[in-house]
């Protein structure tokens, strides 16, 4: 009797925190869809406006191909091509009639993926860039700020050792005039504070360069040296991230100095160097060029990007032979000593087989990404387009990604932990939980729905970059493709994953920003944070290209495609 009344209060205790929990989950569920709402809202309206710009023009509406567009002489076109008044009138950008391919972009300008590219090749002003770069500017100063906070604790000795000086043991909360608690282990200082520093350069660097492409895009001057001070920043910007990703590597790579160390984790930080690779070769040719002046604008050969591109690949194949070990010796179930496995319980052998699964789709979009970087170095060393298999590269790594993303749902996304459970063996219903179980139940139940919640969100931003890449790669494939109706397709789908990564971002800083206990959550907090602003700066881009292309139906596509960064590869 003692113990059902223990259990009754434990329960009616856990009832009550779960009614706060699920009133705070609709508030945030009401904000998400009034977010979501008022976006899908300025989506529909930018699209039935350039639809009715089109019905004023019924002339100009799909026409069976872009090349008797310029044929068609009822539209006032004379035979050696010359616009007609009305159809400058339509489109928000005079566009050329040769293909936009034919047009280098200026380098080290905004976005920063690949040493810059404009949407509109011929205008400087840019409103969709010059918006969202200073929401993202804004987010990554934010997330600098977090990031000397976390430099204050794991910089400091006292924070490290068997007896930690002036500190609590972690997850106790810290008082007033207490250290937090970084590691037991003294020797993984030097890494966890040069991350910290390292990052604090580059989320001030790339709020330089996010400025500076401000400055190139919100105005229609012209910035004598913009492109060489941008250029250069953006290559300082993206050497502290390689060094704080190299420093990761110490902390993440296994070494037996932490049981958050495995060759998982190391791939991740292998990968996120694969990827600054290519950004700092094409940034230390970009800075070459613009600072001596030296750009040969009808070139299509490319030395810098061109090693970038094959250092890039050769990378990405590491951090896939990392998932493959993962896998291999550590995770599936093929890995274990048979006797071991067979006496693993049920819930064991379930989570080696979706770890076992989640290394293998790993592998798949690392292996994407490695081809789509080796295809591009072939065009950038020899003047030739390759943008085409490039595109169905990066395509297939995000659905490798969503399949990866799947492992997680599968792990993260379940009904509530029930006390009661059948025996496999003996097919009997056995209740032996204590208070302490049902207490530990729910709160690994709460933690489970807050990383439900993230994967989802990263499943739509992986499956809609998907769809984006296809729109591109169908262009890129075939020039009589190359319409604004097939542009639209995938600059409204990029607003969507921008979409997806704003909810996963936040998601991430719900679980993440509020563990201040922890000294290692500040860094990843201010991650989080930086993230937000880079969804923001790719949803307004996305919107300002759909906005020029949605409703022109078959006439050539007015914008450059958007270049997506490498969050979008990654779950």
């Amino acid at each position: 009797a003692l113990v059902t009344a223990q259990v009754s209060e434990t329960e009616d205790a856990v009832d009550q925190r779960e009614l706060q929990v699920a009133g705070r989950d609709r508030r945030t569920a009401a904000v998400a869809a009034i977010t979501f709402a008022a976006a899908s809202a300025v989506l529909a309206v930018l699209f039935l406006t350039s639809q009715g710009d089109v019905s004023r023009h019924s002339d100009l509406h799909r026409p069976s191909t872009w090349k008797s567009l310029f044929r068609d002489d009822r539209l006032g076109f004379a035979d050696e091509g010359g616009w007609s008044e009305s159809l400058q009138r339509l489109l928000p950008w005079r566009a050329q009639e040769r293909g936009l391919d034919d047009v280098k972009p200026a380098k080290g300008l905004a976005p920063i993926w690949r040493g810059g590219q404009s949407l509109n090749p011929y205008a400087k002003q840019d409103k969709a860039i010059c918006t969202g770069h200073v929401m993202a500017a804004s987010a990554w100063l934010a997330a600098a700020s977090l990031k000397v906070k976390a430099a204050v604790q794991e910089c400091d000795p006292r924070n490290y050792g068997p007896d930690p000086q002036n500190s609590v043991v972690s997850p106790g909360p810290a008082l007033p005039g207490q250290q937090a608690f970084v590691h037991v282990n003294n020797t993984l200082l030097p890494a966890f504070c040069s991350r910290s520093v390292l990052g604090i350069i580059r989320d001030f660097t790339r709020v330089g360069v996010l400025l500076e492409g401000c400055a190139a895009t919100c105005q229609n001057e012209d910035l004598v040296g913009i492109g060489c001070a941008t250029a250069v920043t953006n290559l300082v910007s993206v050497t502290a991230n390689i060094g704080r990703f190299g420093s990761e590597l110490d902390i993440f790579c296994p070494n037996g100095l932490a049981s958050f160390q495995n060759y998982f984790n190391c791939a991740d930080r292998l990968e996120g160097i694969a990827w600054s690779i290519d950004i700092w070769s094409t940034s230390m040719g970009a800075s070459v060029e613009e600072c001596a002046n030296v750009t040969d604008g009808n070139s299509k050969v490319d030395y810098a990007a061109c090693v970038g591109e094959l250092l890039s690949a050769a990378a990405y194949v590491g951090s896939s032979g990392l998932s493959i070990t993962s896998a291999a010796d550590f995770d599936c179930p093929s890995s274990y000593d048979p006797k071991e496995y067979a006496a693993m319980s049920d819930d064991q052998k379930e989570r080696a087989r979706y770890r076992c699964a989640r290394d293998a789709t790993s592998f798949a979009r690392t292996i994407g990404l490695s081809s789509s970087k080796a295809i591009r170095a072939g065009g950038h060393c020899g003047g030739s387009s390759t943008l085409c298999g490039r595109t169905i590269g990066r395509a297939a790594a995000a659905l490798a990604g969503v399949a990866e993303d799947g492992t997680f749902l599968y792990q993260f996304c379940h009904p509530p932990t029930k006390c009661c459970k059948r025996d496999s063996k003996t097919f009997k219903v056995e209740c032996n939980c204590t208070p302490e179980d049902i207490k530990e139940n729910k709160e690994a139940d709460e933690q489970d729905r807050e990383l439900c919640s993230r994967f989802s969100a990263s499943t739509v931003k992986m499956l809609s970059a998907a769809v984006t890449l296809i729109f591109e790669a169908r262009a890129e494939c075939d020039v009589h493709e190359d319409f604004a109706s097939n542009a639209c397709a995938s600059f409204v789908s990029a607003a969507v994953a921008s979409l997806g990564y704003l909810a996963e971002s936040i998601s991430r800083q719900v679980r993440r920003c509020a563990a201040t206990n922890n000294p290692r959550t500040w860094f990843a907090c201010s991650q989080d944070t930086g993230f937000v602003g880079d969804a923001l700066d790719t949803l307004s881009r996305g919107i300002g290209a759909a906005t020029v292309n949605c409703g022109l139906g078959d006439v050539k596509r007015q914008t450059n495609f958007i270049n997506f960064g490498r969050r979008f590869f990654v779950p």
